[in-house]
């Protein structure tokens, strides 16, 4: 059975054969991955364990959030990652996580607006390829 992410049902509605060639077909793509997809999935990462924590009964503060993030990026940041925008540094797009999960935290806490019942469920689909 498939287990589709929300990347590859993303990647699916924009363009079906690039879905059948990346997934299917498991064609080789050299792809360097670039500064924002980093940040954005250390962000998303940081953002889930918040709302883990949260469903079992722990509020992290929002310098727990931050040292989550900054430990993540520590462990995980290399130099073959790409920086398109030369005027901007590693350094600046850290900060945008730094800067911005404080932010989140205060917008939405104490997280009892709604109830979390899950976190990145995995589904499949038993559908067949139409391309």
């Amino acid at each position: 059975m498939a287990i589709y992410s929300h990347t590859r049902l993303s990647t699916f509605e924009n363009c079906p054969r690039q879905y059948y060639y990346r997934y299917i077909a498991k064609i080789p793509v050299e792809e360097e991955e670039g500064i924002e997809a980093f940040l954005g999935s250390l962000v998303h990462e940081s953002l889930e364990k918040l709302y883990r924590d949260v469903m079992h009964g722990r509020v992290p503060t929002p310098d727990n959030l931050v040292g989550h993030f900054k430990s993540e990026w520590k462990k995980r940041f290399h130099k073959g990652i790409l920086i398109v925008k030369k005027e901007y540094t590693a350094a600046d797009y850290r900060e945008v996580g730094i800067r911005s999960l404080p932010k989140f935290h205060a917008r939405h806490a104490p997280f009892d607006q709604a109830d979390t019942l899950a976190l990145e469920e995995r589904g499949s689909w038993k559908g067949g390829w139409r391309g």
